[in-house]
């Protein structure tokens, strides 16, 4: 809305005799120089990870091998709960496990890489055979490049303990660069299983000097259901990575794991979870409980996954106002109610159960309108609707949402609640007019 801020938190639960999911899109590695890869594999499915052989010009967004076996594991990481475990069992012809692609153009010849990772052995017998790191310029083939290149190493026996692994690797090539990837090459038959996890690719030599801490957290803006965080990046800067946000209802100080790649809903500790991965400095925390203390600890995390010291800030989000004004049942719903704040701000809670919908429905649109004139319902200014989820005929569900609207002392608002039978178009208000087959189900007027 153009002359009022508004925040609007809309969660979903979808209860029917068949659960479907749709677009669900798990949490992804967000800094870093390749974020892409995924080098924590908490965007990877846990599964057997698919074998793909000899490609280029194809961008790829899964870990791959080129002979396995290898598989994705969905608890006991290093630090998020995801790792993979691989291995190779043939006698020559070493084949990798691969990261997805980068973006085009990302890895670049003749420059200095370090590929950085942990490993874990379940005992402590050495992998039998030469173990590499590997990168490429584009796909598996153009630019292919291993190090080292010839003679080399085993990894030595971790008996349980993850152990970091680093290695300097140049791709020489006159190639250009396209979808590039990086990974762990075995040279033969491994004769056992490695775990690895916190995989991670960045320019230059060996980096292991953390990053300098943020600087003066606040909490500009608190409701009752969300509190901004707002910080000031180091003097020094991020080294190509960026900032991570811890929340609990006790501080939580647990240090997070070294060189440890989080994603966003991963723990900390129980009770300490990570609530902001990115670059800006400042985040907004939704849909929190009235009435209730947070504390947050602010990280600046750079390339090799360094952790900073944090800086810390809590606030309380705000109390649910005594004197809330009720709009009763209507329909088959549990309710409406809106709550008056003082000073002018208003929110309001939505709770409605659908029995039956209109066939191939959406979900009410929400929006926050203010007369031109006061009590003049048809004319109406700055509108925004909000839309929460699709919605099948002959399927129940419980939409749960909270909208709140700051306002000017002197503005009038009401709030109104709709069903339609086609998806609202952008920018296109809810109106009779608009769609003919809407259907008001409440309208309040403050």
């Amino acid at each position: 809305m153009r002359s009022m801020k508004t925040f609007v938190t809309l969660m979903a639960l979808f209860f029917a005799t068949i659960m479907l999911f749709t677009g669900l899109a798990q949490a992804q590695q967000v800094i870093g120089t390749f974020p892409k890869m995924d080098g924590g594999f908490e965007g990877q499915k846990a599964d057997t990870i698919w074998r793909y052989t000899g490609f280029k010009d194809v961008q790829t967004t899964i870990w791959t091998v080129n002979t396995g076996p290898a598989t994705v594991y969905a608890t006991g990481g290093r630090s998020g709960p995801k790792y993979v475990n691989y291995t190779y069992t043939a006698a020559s012809g070493g084949r990798p496990l691969q990261s997805p692609t980068c973006d085009s153009g990302a890895i670049i010849a003749n420059t200095l890489y370090t590929i950085q990772y942990y490993y874990r052995t379940t005992s402590d017998t050495a992998t039998a055979a030469v173990m590499t790191a590997c990168i490429a310029l584009n796909g598996t083939v153009d630019g292919f490049t291993r190090i080292p290149a010839s003679g080399g190493f085993s990894l030595a026996g971790t008996s349980n303990a993850w152990v970091k692994h680093t290695d300097s690797i140049k791709i020489i090539s006159s190639l250009l660069p396209k979808w590039g990837l990086a990974g762990v090459r075995a040279g033969g038959a491994m004769g056992i299983t490695l775990d690895i996890d916190d995989f991670v690719v960045y320019a230059g030599g060996v980096d292991s000097v953390a990053p300098d801490a943020p600087i003066s957290p606040t909490t500009p803006l608190i409701s009752g259901t969300r509190i901004q965080l707002s910080w000031t990046a180091p003097s020094t800067g991020v080294d190509s990575g960026g900032y991570m946000v811890v929340r609990g209802l006790a501080d939580p100080s647990t240090v997070p794991t070294v060189n440890g790649i989080y994603a966003v809903g991963n723990t900390i500790a129980p009770g300490e979870q990570v609530v902001y991965l990115g670059t800006s400095t400042s985040f907004t925390d939704v849909g929190l409980n009235w009435n209730t203390q947070y504390y947050y600890r602010i990280y600046t995390v750079d390339k090799a996954f360094n952790y900073s010291s944090s800086v810390s800030v809590n606030a309380t989000t705000k109390t649910l106002p005594s004197d809330a004004l009720t709009n009763g049942s209507f329909g088959s719903s549990t309710g409406w109610t809106a709550l008056l704040d003082l000073g002018g701000g208003m929110q309001a809670t939505f709770d409605y159960n659908y029995g039956t919908v209109p066939t191939d429905g959406t979900a009410p649109g929400l929006r926050v309108v203010g007369p031109v004139t006061p009590g003049d319902w048809s004319a109406q200014v700055n509108s925004t609707i909000y839309q929460a989820l699709s919605l099948s005929a002959a399927n129940s569900y419980l939409l749960s949402g909270v909208i709140e609207a700051v306002k000017d002392s002197n503005s009038n608002f009401w709030l109104e609640v709709w069903l339609v039978d086609v998806e609202p178009a952008a920018g296109k208000d809810i109106t009779l007019a608009n769609y003919p087959n809407a259907v008001n189900l409440a309208a309040l007027k403050q």
